[in-house]
């Protein structure tokens, strides 16, 4: 399977509490700041109303940039508190400790410009052993990475997200 995929960080700022989906990898291979990625018009602010447009991909302009990926390979997607790059001593990089909670990854074809329910999951990392996957988000400096599934050949557009509960530790 080949795959040409734009990455769209749709519902991810909302979820992303103060952190900026950036950049990815695949295979190893940067692809560089933004390079195929749909920029939040909202920068790293969260949306608030669902009902919002914004929810849909951002509401920021579409990117045109494609890569091209097969099944089985491996994306990392990175985030950042700052954009365009970290600054030196922040101590909310990439987020803000407080704003843990579970991180998803969804994939839909591009040509439903991510509209309705056309969103399939494709990975899902929770709270484990008291740990949520957004605290592996910020041991690993901001990445997340997933295997690309076996897919029909197409475009797709690729959503990362980040569900931040604000002050989600779990009780002891």
């Amino acid at each position: 399977m080949r795959t040409s995929f734009a990455i769209a960080a749709a519902a991810a700022q909302l979820a992303a509490a103060h952190t900026t989906f950036q950049s990815f990898v695949i295979d190893g291979k940067d692809m560089g700041q933004h390079f195929a990625v749909q920029t939040p018009s909202n920068g790293n602010n969260p949306i608030y109303d669902v009902t919002s447009t914004a929810m849909n991909c951002n509401g920021g302009k579409p990117t045109t940039d494609f890569v091209e990926a097969k099944a089985g390979s491996e994306v990392t997607f990175q985030w950042h508190h700052n954009d365009p790059q970290t600054q030196s001593g922040d101590q909310d990089e990439p987020i803000a400790k407080s704003h843990q909670g579970p991180v998803m990854v969804y994939m839909a074809k591009a040509d439903t410009k991510g509209e309705g329910a056309v969103w399939t999951k494709i990975f899902e990392e929770g709270l484990n052993a008291g740990t949520w996957a957004v605290q592996k988000f910020i041991d690993n400096k901001g990445q997340i990475t997933v295997k690309l599934p076996n897919l029909e050949d197409g475009e797709y557009l690729i959503r990362p997200e980040i569900i931040a509960l604000t002050r989600g530790q779990p009780r002891k």
